[in-house]
């Protein structure tokens, strides 16, 4: 049992290095909408969910806006990958190209 638990957290683990490994790839990339395509679809699967769980008939507010939250946090954490790499590739070539002028 234990061993079971440990596969699947190991696993979660993996699954998750894997996620944020693809968004710093797709984020470097030089056009900017690959490193969005991550964060729009778990936007879009945040939305699904949502969707899903008022279609069956459950409309509480409170679970509602919980699913909102709690479903958009990966979106926030691959958004903030985005552009976290997206600032330092920006400041990069603008010190490469004062350093290139100055040349």
């Amino acid at each position: 049992m234990i061993e079971f638990l440990f596969l699947i957290i190991f696993s979660f683990l993996i699954l998750i290095s894997l996620i944020i490994i693809s968004q710093v790839f797709l984020s470097k990339i030089k056009n900017k909408w690959f490193g969005l395509l991550l964060p729009i679809l778990s936007f879009i699967h945040s939305l699904v969910r949502l969707f899903d769980y008022i279609r069956f008939g459950n409309s509480e507010f409170t679970v509602i806006i919980d699913i909102i939250f709690w479903g958009n946090i990966p979106t926030i954490v691959l958004l903030a990958i985005y552009l976290l790499i997206r600032r330092k590739m920006k400041k990069s070539s603008e010190t490469n190209e004062v350093t290139s002028n100055d040349l």
